[in-house]
């Protein structure tokens, strides 16, 4: 069963991969291999009279890893439990975003068959059948990647546009809010003018994602959204496995007229249900 010393908090390297140690510089990009404590106020120096008095917003980001080589954490919510002694505010950034992939092909399909791989692993053969028409092939394409042992979640939707037919797939359940690897396709087809693409819709995040990288702390990192977290609001990230991990954007927002405290910050907690 996963313990909490299986749980590890690493900066991000900004511009200094691969090995930043510096929290000032945690501003996005890879991880870093340096790791910082359980209290969130390690990220941010502590801020001027001058500051304090005319208002201040700024970023900090870092990792979060599962660094069990075998056990999973179902149900990882985080949240900032508490904060102290302030109006400063601390907000957690975090997409939440299941990958869709998208697999079109050209021509006119009379049988035959494709394989998928997923990450080194491939499916048996996806049959088509001419009878069961676009709607048989995209229930046997997501029955095929939930077969292998990685997938539980997949679903797929196809569309035939006359010259071609696409198929949708998206990584949802316990596969969600993780990037996954980009499917390779072997074409076993028969009919006339066949080729296939495989393309990437969306970007599942956050789990297996990087950060964008801003060059300042002061500058918002583009298409993060943060929240307000609280035991009561806790953020869902979902199955944490093995080995995995994901960035976490804090956005301090400190208010004009605030006075400098040595007893503001919080506690960044995580949770799960280990099996």
């Amino acid at each position: 069963m996963i313990q909490p010393s299986d749980i590890i908090f690493v900066l991000s390297n900004g511009s200094f991969p691969p090995a930043n140690s510096d929290p000032n510089e945690s501003l996005g990009f890879t991880p870093s291999n340096v790791s910082v404590g359980t209290s969130i106020e390690n990220l941010f120096e502590n801020i001027t009279n001058d500051e304090a008095s005319i208002g201040k917003v700024d970023y900090r980001c870092f990792y979060v890893f599962n660094d069990s080589s075998t056990d999973d954490l179902p149900e990882t919510y985080i949240y900032f439990d508490q904060q102290l002694d302030s109006p400063t505010q601390l907000s957690i950034g975090i997409n939440t975003v299941n990958d869709v992939q998208t697999l079109t092909i050209n021509g006119t399909i009379t049988g035959g068959n494709i394989v998928l791989n997923y990450d080194g692993n491939n499916t048996a053969a996806i049959n088509y059948s001419v009878p069961a028409g676009v709607s048989g092939f995209a229930t046997a394409i997501a029955n095929g990647l939930n077969a292998l042992s990685q997938l539980s979640g997949v679903t797929c939707t196809g569309t035939n546009f006359g010259t071609y037919q696409q198929y949708t797939i998206a990584f949802g359940g316990n596969d969600g809010n993780r990037y996954q690897p980009l499917l390779l396709v072997s074409n076993n087809l028969t009919g006339s003018g066949l080729s296939t693409v495989m393309a990437k819709t969306i970007d599942g995040s956050p789990i297996n994602s990087i950060a964008p990288l801003i060059t300042s702390p002061i500058a918002a990192p583009a298409g993060i959204n943060f929240i307000q977290t609280s035991i009561s609001n806790r953020k869902l990230i979902g199955l944490l496995r093995a080995t995995e991990g994901f960035p976490v954007w804090v956005r301090r927002a400190i208010p004009a007229g605030t006075n400098a405290s040595n007893e503001s910050g919080a506690v960044f907690k995580l949770s799960g249900t280990p099996n």
